[in-house]
């Protein structure tokens, strides 16, 4: 009788075991995902201040009258927010609409030769 019940308690706690190591693989994806996530945010608040920051350069160029400058810096928004719009997920998607407007509006301030209007 002893040692049937040393071999149950053993198998319960082999199983228990297994399933604590199940827990923690689990968890251990789980944590490996968020990271990932916090990753990828990152990035996104990354590239939108790199965006904002171009998009403003754009405009000082614009208040001195130097299309060419505003211009490049209204490409490199653009392309910014393009990578922007690829990575980031839906809840990024009104503030890059919002910047993309931004700049669709200083592009025509540029294309009207200048203008502080906004």
């Amino acid at each position: 009788m002893k040692s049937c019940a040393g071999g149950a308690a053993f198998l319960a706690l082999l199983i228990m075991n297994g399933v604590t190591f199940y827990q923690v693989d689990a968890l251990k994806a789980e944590v490996r995902d968020l990271k990932a996530k916090v990753a990828q945010e990152r990035k996104n608040t990354d590239l939108m201040a790199e965006a904002v920051q171009t998009l403003d350069r754009a405009r000082k160029h614009l208040g001195k009258t130097d299309t060419s400058e505003a211009r490049k810096a209204l490409e490199e928004t653009v392309d910014t927010l393009s990578k922007t719009a690829k990575s980031a997920g839906g809840r990024a998607e009104p503030a890059i609409r919002w910047l993309q407007d931004q700049a669709d509006n200083l592009k025509r301030q540029i294309e009207n030769g200048g203008g502080t209007g906004r």
